[in-house]
């Protein structure tokens, strides 16, 4: 299985043999399907199923879900429902 290492805190987790962070994984598989994510990412269907296995874990799922928030923000990434609060609201 391919291995996780921790690398600034739970949410910055990262392959060990591709470097990629576990959060970009996710928060592509999120909008694509996995073999696009693979290509995408250069990663194989093996650290995707490692990325997963971490993301699901309890203790490290708040801290993925809480840097893919703040990285759409900072993406200008917005929920379609929040954009109509804030031109609506």
């Amino acid at each position: 299985m391919a291995e996780i290492e921790l690398l600034e805190g739970r949410a910055g987790a990262r392959l060990v043999d591709c470097g990629v962070k576990v959060w970009r994984i996710i928060d592509h598989l999120r909008r694509w399907d996995s073999e696009k994510v693979q290509d995408y990412l250069a990663v194989t269907e093996e650290e995707i199923e490692a990325a997963l296995a971490y993301y699901k874990l309890p203790a490290y799922k708040p801290y993925i879900d809480a840097k893919i928030l703040l990285e759409d923000d900072a993406l200008g990434r917005y929920p379609k429902s929040e954009l109509s609060e804030v031109t609506h609201g």
